[in-house]
């Protein structure tokens, strides 16, 4: 017997998940030897996100998401090993096997950062796709601070649990300013070389738009309330009103587009 899976069950095995694991770490459940199925959620966190490249962008975008995957993990590297970029930190196994000191499970959360933030720039920016100078550019920023938003919660959430330690701390909740440039340089480039090259298919799928939307919010669900448990609420407080405008930037785009 044929079985067919369609790029929508991805997603759903994703939800599916999301909700078991939601509850095991909501209520402190999950046992030592069930670690892997962090590497697990990473990874069908970015197979969602590389589908909705593939959706936005058709087979070039499979390849975009494939560069996303290597140029990060690259630059992870670096970090581990010579502290370029974000600053010198170390990872403590908590998302399966590694290459090179970096879990795999990262690289696929950076297509999915890259892919959500990209859906809700798209939206934000649409009534600006026609600038092919000033867009690419400011879609670009425009992106950069929406990834940067999703970190404001990530790593002060992964410290707290020490999936990852740093050689220095800083002052936004014990995480090194440069962690931030870091992410704020990586991103925008990523975005950029996106925005210059690759060419969007129309029209676009606003179903897929909208689950990076969703995939976008539902992460920083999980790891605010993640951060409530490790007493780094104040990182949950700023990230939710942050996200909360960019869904509301995302919401009047989308009408502004049906009028």
């Amino acid at each position: 017997m044929k079985v067919s899976i369609h790029k929508e069950h991805v997603y759903y095995l994703f939800i599916i998940w999301y909700i078991c694991g939601g509850f095991l770490l909501g209520f402190d459940l999950l046992p030592a030897w069930m670690n892997w199925s962090n590497g697990v959620f990473l990874l069908l966190a970015g197979l969602v996100g590389g589908i909705y490249f593939f959706v936005a962008f058709g087979r070039p975008g499979v390849l975009y998401g494939l560069f996303v995957f290597l140029a990060t993990m690259g630059c992870e590297a670096l970090g581990v090993h010579y502290g370029i970029l974000f600053g010198s930190y170390i990872y403590h196994g908590a998302f399966g096997p590694e290459v090179l000191g970096v879990p795999v499970g990262i690289g696929f959360a950076w297509v999915m950062v890259m892919a959500t933030s990209h859906a809700f720039t798209t939206r934000i920016l649409a009534r600006m796709t026609s600038n092919r100078l000033l867009f690419p550019l400011l879609a670009a920023l425009t992106g950069m601070v929406i990834a940067v938003t999703m970190d404001l919660i990530l790593d002060p959430v992964a410290a707290a649990r020490e999936y990852w330690t740093w050689e220095k701390s800083g002052p936004y909740f014990g995480i090194p300013t440069q962690n931030f440039i870091g992410w704020a340089v990586l991103s925008f480039v990523l975005h950029l070389l996106k925005n210059l090259f690759m060419i969007p298919v129309k029209p676009a799928n606003v179903w897929w738009e909208e689950r990076m939307i969703w995939l976008y919010a539902l992460i920083v669900a999980l790891f605010s309330m993640l951060a409530v448990q490790e007493g780094v609420e104040g990182a949950a407080y700023i990230t939710i009103m942050i996200t909360a405008l960019w869904v509301v930037l995302y919401i009047r785009g989308r009408k502004g587009e049906m009028l």
